[in-house]
């Protein structure tokens, strides 16, 4: 209460504390500590957070308050002995556990990001992250992952190989696709590190050879005042590492003042390119080892994840597979999709209806008519193409300038004409339901032991993995749900417990949809914001935060809720 701290502090003095248990005592001295820094006495409350924990140190919130004093000190004075008590804090209210006192692993994990180069932060984590309990991380899983490319690397690795081994199903999904994302970019990285090294080396040996011949090539100097020389100096292309690395910026620059001057004088501003080609040379070693590093980090967490649940990862391994390779759209659906998505590009340009086309929205079209149809789609879907290539190419392709419309407001009526071609297409070919046995025999005859329901690790509390709901079969139908333009498979999950849950199958994802993960887990913190709240919580207030499941890089299953219908559904089936 404002106006109140003082009068509060002199009630707390005057308490008798005889009459409390330790226990007690020490949560007095803890909100003494808050009044003495609200007050803005900084030592007192240092030692009333002090005084609170010797006389109980499993006190959650005494360790939080006291953790929060030091970040505050440490912001203050940008002293790193107390960065090193903050994250030693928040570490030790964790361990002893409560909600409150877990939402402060956002703060340690960033201050981990940004640990500076003595590792306050790195030696804090170390000797207090054995202490914690697995199951606290599982809600962190993607930050952890995406800090295996960071500093904070072998910290995190650390925290990933023990929830491998206790909790293997909640992060096997998630793993299995950063590995799979990052396969290409590690390959990628290994070729461009051999690259760099034989480029590297190709230099050394011309400029030992350049060095070799200013050697012999001296002037009249003694034998001795030559080694003197060699010794001082030292040729360009000597054996030592520091030497070589060290003369390259000098040496790509001289190159390019001899070949753009025509004659021998060094330019001055070739030099800055040589020294700007050494910094993007340095910078993309950088992130190639970085990638590589981190890509090597997770392959050892899946190797020791696999290496203790070798079973688990298989029937996993099969489950996926099948998934994301069977239950994939049709190249209709996939070409109504993109149409859909190109129609609402058209909404969102001016109104104008003399408009030209935009010059995105061409380039757009045109790789929409490459991808549709290209080599790869005329061996794989030979009627697709006969049926639509010619048409869909004279109406919105760019580079037939006869038939392409002038205006953007005649493009958005062919995008609306091919909408309901393909829409009506859909809809009558195609059937509503799928039947399992006839997509995928092997989920119909998938017999799995220890494989669970995934999505039961998501909530802020303790879930044994004895305890959760084993996965017991997928519903024999597979509905067919088409929204906004675009057509998902789903499929029902039924538990051991005679529960079910149904999950669409999202195909032909960008790579801005991983966001999504981490968006969702900001809306499961707020919703606890909200159950803290006793007006929120009277409303009922919740942000719906379905549950994702990553298959591969471009697939991923959504938790669907039959409860929620789209205004397009509802015109499906009243039409119906």
């Amino acid at each position: 209460m404002k106006g109140e701290l003082t009068s509060g502090l002199n009630l707390i003095n005057s308490t008798n504390l005889e009459y409390f248990s330790v226990k007690h005592k020490a949560e007095i001295y803890r909100i003494k500590g808050d009044f003495l820094l609200k007050l803005h006495d900084c030592e007192g409350a240092n030692l009333s957070y002090s005084n609170a924990i010797s006389l109980f140190k499993n006190l959650p919130k005494g360790w939080i308050s006291w953790g929060n004093y030091c970040d505050m000190a440490f912001k203050e004075t940008h002293d790193e002995i107390w960065l090193e008590y903050a994250v030693s804090c928040f570490l030790q209210g964790i361990k002893f556990g409560s909600p409150n006192s877990r939402s402060h692993l956002a703060r340690v994990l960033y201050l981990l990001s940004f640990d500076t180069p003595n590792e306050p932060v790195g030696r804090a984590f170390d000797k207090y992250v054995d202490q914690i309990p697995h199951w606290v991380w599982l809600s962190w899983i993607p930050q952890l992952l995406l800090s295996l490319q960071r500093s904070e690397a072998p910290h995190c690795k650390l925290v990933l190989l023990k929830v491998a081994t206790v909790y293997p199903q909640a992060l096997y999904y998630w793993l299995r696709t950063y590995l799979l994302e990052r396969r290409d970019v590690a390959n990628k990285s290994e070729i461009g590190r051999m690259a760099m090294a034989q480029q590297r080396l190709q230099q050394n040996m011309v400029g030992g050879v350049d060095g070799n011949a200013r050697q012999a090539g001296g002037s009249s100097a003694s034998d001795n005042q030559i080694h003197q020389g060699s010794q001082s100096t030292g040729p360009v292309g000597s054996h030592e590492g520091g030497n070589s690395q060290g003369q390259e910026p000098e040496r790509s620059a001289v190159s390019e003042g001899n070949a753009l001057g025509g004659n021998d004088q060094q330019n001055p501003s070739s030099t800055n390119d040589g020294g700007q080609n050494a910094m993007r040379r340095n910078y993309a070693m950088g992130l190639v080892a970085s990638a590589a590093s981190a890509f090597d980090a997770a392959k050892d967490i899946m190797e020791a994840l696999r290496s203790k649940h070798t079973n688990l990862a298989s029937e996993l391994e099969s489950l996926l597979t099948e998934i994301g390779s069977r239950f994939v759209t049709l190249p209709e659906e996939r070409l109504l999709a993109v149409v859909n998505a190109l129609l609402h590009r058209c909404y969102k340009y001016p109104t104008a209806t003399t408009a030209e086309v935009p010059q995105s929205l061409k380039k757009e079209l045109s790789g929409v008519c490459r991808a549709c149809f290209s080599a790869d789609a005329v061996n794989k879907h030979v009627e697709f193409v006969r049926e639509y290539k010619q048409d869909f190419e004279r109406d919105l392709d760019p580079e037939s300038a006869s038939t392409f419309p002038a205006t953007l407001s005649d493009l958005t009526e062919r995008l609306k004409h091919w909408k309901n071609i393909l829409q009506s297409n859909v809809e009558d070919r195609f059937p509503a339901v799928l039947k399992l046995e006839e997509e995928s025999r092997v989920l119909r005859d998938f017999h799995v032991v220890e494989v669970e329901v995934p999505g039961q690790y998501f909530t802020d509390q303790e879930v044994a993995p004895d305890h959760t709901v084993k996965l017991d079969r997928v519903g024999a139908d597979i509905p067919i749900v088409r929204r906004h333009g675009s057509s998902f498979r789903r499929l029902t999950l039924i538990g051991s417990d005679g529960s079910q849950r149904h999950f669409i199958v999202q195909t032909s994802l960008t790579p801005n949809a991983r966001s999504d993960e981490r968006i969702l887990q900001l809306f499961r913190v707020m919703n606890r914001m909200f159950d803290k709240h006793k007006e929120s919580r009277r409303r009922h207030i919740n942000i719906h935060t379905p549950i994702i499941i990553p298959v591969w890089s471009q697939v991923r299953m959504v938790e669907d809720d039959l409860t929620y219908s789209t205004f397009l559904e509802v015109k499906y089936h009243l039409k119906l």
